[in-house]
């Protein structure tokens, strides 16, 4: 399940955490556990993504794909200029 198109629908874009969103998505995994249907998200923190493993989802996405592409960019772009400040938490 994506979590942010679900974010959206549920009034609350982009808020991975907010109990509209939470709430529901943790009766869609009770209704995948009971019937033996992999359920699978994407996790807003490290600290999500164990609770998540904990509540006996499946599988996640630990990032989109658009955060990994900005990271390494901002990485090769650092490279380049010889820069060691940190890199940019990849939100935009």
């Amino acid at each position: 399940m994506d979590p942010d198109d679900f974010s959206v629908e549920m009034g609350h874009p982009g808020d991975y955490d907010h109990a509209d969103v939470t709430g529901p998505m943790q009766e869609i995994l009770a209704l995948c556990r009971k019937y033996d249907v992999p359920f699978g998200t994407t996790a807003s923190s490290a600290e999500t993504a164990q609770r998540l493993v904990a509540q006996g989802i499946i599988f996640f996405e630990a990032v989109d794909e658009l955060t990994l592409i900005f990271e390494e960019s901002a990485r090769r772009i650092q490279d380049i200029q010889g820069d060691n400040s940190p890199i940019p938490d990849g939100k935009r």
